[in-house]
């Protein structure tokens, strides 16, 4: 089958590029290279900049006689978290080497809140896969599987119950079992 770009076709998949784009960058207000609140994203620059005309990517040199400037981008590496800390955003400063803004983040203690949020957001992930998973465990299915797919099943199933109640649990990176094929 031969699929065919059509105007339609090609203005959806160009809006999702704009709105994911938009979405990455974050924008802050500044006063002398000093940051004066908390990033926002492109939505509430425009609406805080109502008759301004901004292009798709904004950079400093279009924001900057607003008092604006942009945020860069900074994936914090998540794989070294150790367990029971979180990570906190800080107010974006000026990277003094490439004169960018740009945001850190630090270690912090998790509140007994959030860990409460990540493990209910944990056992509801787990619970749909466990559903999703659930018709195979029915006798009629089950019973035509051979007896190693019959245990890769049962072991898959049992590691997702298991997986709330291991003692070094890290939000940042869940051990997920991967599935049989």
């Amino acid at each position: 089958m031969v699929n065919f770009l059509t105007i339609s076709n090609i203005k959806s998949v160009l809006r999702l590029i704009k709105e994911l784009a938009e979405r990455l960058m974050l924008y802050v207000k500044v006063f002398d290279d000093v940051a004066l609140e908390e990033p926002i994203e492109i939505t509430e620059l425009k609406r805080r900049l109502p008759n301004v005309s901004l292009p798709l990517n904004p950079t400093d040199e279009d924001l900057v006689p607003f008092g604006y400037m942009c945020v860069e981008f900074t994936e914090p590496n998540i794989s070294d978290i150790p367990i029971g800390m979180t990570l906190s955003a800080s107010i974006p400063e000026v990277d003094s080497l490439t004169g960018k803004m740009k945001r850190t983040y630090t270690l912090k203690p998790m509140s007994l809140k959030e860990e409460t949020i990540r493990m209910s957001n944990l056992r509801q992930q787990r619970n749909k896969l466990l559903q999703e998973t659930d018709y195979l465990m029915t006798v009629d299915v089950f019973n035509n599987m051979t007896t190693e797919m019959q245990t890769a099943w049962t072991h898959y199933r049992q590691e997702l119950r298991n997986l709330p109640n291991l003692p070094q649990l890290n939000f940042f990176n869940i051990p997920w079992p991967t599935k049989p094929e």
